[in-house]
């Protein structure tokens, strides 16, 4: 396998990314398989950020970019630096998960505020899994639209009446089922989460291969000559 970007072979990819490192053990190591590297993370965010530059191309104001902490911030940063309209970037911190069980996405009061009142606001999350982070936020920021590198299945998110007419500008989806990501702003029990690539600790090396043989293929059609400045 290579990276669909650059072309480098993944042993390679990985035999430079796991040299003296001191938050991996060398028997550890071998459990991460590679499902994504930066430079196609970064393929990603390029493509994401020229179809949002399409769609406010003749914004009146300012868009709100929200990108939710703590896991967005690596993705928030190879998005904006492409994007060619007017926005604000902040930061907010919200809670959705304790421990292994849901719970609902809570605002700070006077972040909840100010976003209700701005016309055009972008929520920025690295990954969409079930959906149950981006539902919490809609029924507190109806007008939001959601912004977002991996999505688990778009068509399921789709499917969720309050979600259903919500603009999603994503990078890829499907992600395999089953799947538990580690990396690319995605924490491993709060370690890990600056790792670039994006790992998986779940899948067969079968699902690996297919997935990354979908995401090469999605990555070779993407249209982004003129949009990666730098």
């Amino acid at each position: 396998m290579i990276c669909s970007v650059t072309g480098k072979p993944v042993k390679d990819v990985l035999s430079t990314f796991f040299k003296d490192r001191n938050d991996v053990s060398e028997s550890e190591v071998k459990k991460f398989h590679l499902l994504a590297t930066f430079e196609e993370c970064r393929a990603l965010a390029v493509d994401t950020a020229r179809r949002m530059n399409e769609y406010y191309k003749d914004v009146a104001e300012p868009v709100t970019l929200v990108a939710l902490l703590t896991g967005a911030y690596l993705y928030a940063s190879l998005l904006t630096v492409h994007l060619t309209f007017p926005y604000t970037l902040h930061f907010v911190k919200v809670s959705s998960y304790k421990g292994k069980r849901q719970e609902s996405v809570v605002f700070d009061e006077e972040d909840l505020k100010q976003l209700k009142e701005k016309r055009e606001v972008v929520l920025i999350d690295e990954y969409v899994d079930s959906g149950h982070t981006i539902f919490s936020i809609q029924e507190q920021i109806k007008h939001a639209k959601i912004c977002s590198c991996f999505v688990k299945d778009v068509d399921a998110i789709k499917k969720h009446p309050a979600l259903a007419d919500t603009k999603m500008f994503y990078g890829y989806t499907p992600m395999p089922k089953g799947s538990w990501l580690i990396g690319f702003g995605l924490d491993d029990n709060g370690l890990r989460r600056g790792w670039a690539h994006l790992f998986d600790i779940n899948l067969t090396e079968s699902e690996v291969a297919e997935f990354r043989r979908r995401l090469a293929e999605h990555i070779r059609g993407l249209n982004i000559d003129g949009v990666n400045r730098y």
